[in-house]
């Protein structure tokens, strides 16, 4: 049974106010003044434009903004927008924003989102960022048709990257993801998503929204959940979607945020992974997007020397984590010069499962497991980027299948590392 005690009294009357609608709208705001009044006017001339048939609602579910956020969305009238709409809404159009408890996280932004919809009986709840001013009311529209149109159960976007953007997702959650729960999407930490009304209550009855997972990161905890329970699944190709314009953040916060989700997962569905399953084709809807072809400034100097340090500062620390074959060969390439060193898929992906192993079984604090992973982290795509210097983004997506394949390949070695004792 669903608990849904978390809802304040007054979002719940706001809720019931409302009524039942076929299309809701969430936001996750933290410190988003600069950008949210772009993302509420695109999901309202979307509402206007494209599904003004439909009965609409829009929540946006704070986390205690700093910067005036809520005072934006407060003042927000769509009537500001008359201009930039080519047709008035056919139905009424709900606007909700309040302020949601507890430690501020997108975990509890999304509960609160999935429960209103789940209370509204929306048939597509759409979680939309507020962080940044690419949103376009086509955007909404589109997200919304495969699972009003097609039955769908989740969308995953699909970006406009320059083909070495997003390392952490490509050279570890992309491969991890697709190898052991047969979810091979390219963006797992989401942005714009889509959900089926029945995936919104079987998440809802999922414990994913405390403890680790919901800490360090709910998108992943959700990419999870949706394929143990065997949902439909695509991508969607959408326009570039530009960097966060919030506060920002060190690497290895990031790393240890995400991986840390990551590891989480594979502690909560440990059961799923290690039965074999059939890796599904993912449906990619829209044309693949072009990559975006511009300089990018990355210091592999400085992710090797990070990376040297780390073998000769954190030795005991790895001791304990790696294995001593795996440890030894990572030792041995830190001894090349910066354009030889080759941080091979094989040793990286006996690196992540040793130290997923590791966080299993608790052999140190996660945190300072975690923290140790992050110079390990910037050596392997600091080589990845300079073996693939001359690649275009079709060859760098043949190497990430390459290496998803070697995620799977080395399963039982996971499997024998993760039940492994007295080390």
């Amino acid at each position: 049974m669903r608990d849904e005690s978390f809802l304040t009294d007054e979002l719940l009357k706001q809720l019931m106010a409302m009524g039942e609608v076929d299309i809701l709208v969430g936001m996750a705001t933290y410190n988003n003044a600069g950008t949210v009044a772009h993302a509420l006017g695109a999901t309202q001339a979307a509402f206007a434009r494209y599904i003004h048939r439909e009965r609409t609602a829009l929540i946006v579910a704070d986390a205690g903004s700093r910067d005036g956020t809520l005072g934006v969305v407060r003042r927000f009238n769509p009537r500001d927008l008359q201009p930039l709409l080519t047709s008035q809404s056919l139905r009424t159009v709900h606007q909700i924003a309040v302020p949601y408890h507890g430690v501020p996280g997108k975990a509890n932004a999304l509960r609160t989102i999935f429960a209103a919809a789940d209370l509204a009986r929306a048939k597509v709840c759409l979680v939309v960022g507020a962080d940044h001013d690419r949103l376009t009311p086509e955007w909404i529209e589109r997200l919304v048709g495969p699972v009003r149109l097609e039955e769908f159960d989740f969308v995953s976007p699909l970006y406009q990257r320059h083909k070495f953007d997003g390392l952490l997702p490509k050279n570890l959650l992309y491969p991890v993801m697709g190898s052991l729960f047969g979810l091979g999407i390219r963006e797992p930490l989401g942005g714009e998503n889509a959900f089926s009304s029945r995936l919104v209550e079987h998440l809802l009855g999922q414990r994913i929204w405390e403890g680790e997972m919901a800490r360090l990161g709910i998108d992943l905890g959700v990419a999870a959940a949706t394929a143990v329970g065997g949902f439909r699944v695509c991508e969607l190709a959408l326009g570039g979607r530009p960097a966060s314009r919030g506060e920002p953040v060190a690497v290895g916060s990031v790393v240890e945020q995400v991986v840390g989700s990551l590891f989480a997962c594979l502690e909560t569905h440990e059961t799923y992974w290690q039965t074999d399953h059939s890796k599904g084709e993912i449906q990619v809807k829209g044309s693949e997007p072009e990559p975006v072809d511009e300089r990018l400034r990355i210091s592999r100097k400085r992710m090797f020397d990070r990376l040297r340090s780390a073998v000769v500062e954190l030795g005991s620390v790895l001791e304990k984590i790696l294995a001593a074959d795996t440890l030894n060969e990572i030792r041995a390439l830190t001894g090349s010069g910066e354009r030889e060193i080759h941080y091979p898929d094989e040793l990286w992906v006996r690196t992540v499962y040793d130290f997923a192993a590791a966080y299993h079984r608790s052999v140190m604090h996660r945190g300072h497991l975690l923290q140790a992973l992050t110079p390990l982290y910037l050596g392997r795509v600091g080589s990845f980027v300079l073996e693939n210097l001359e690649s275009d983004a079709a060859g760098v997506d043949r190497r990430l299948l390459e290496l998803s394949s070697t995620f799977g390949r080395l399963k039982t070695y996971l499997r024998q590392r993760w039940s492994a004792t007295g080390e």
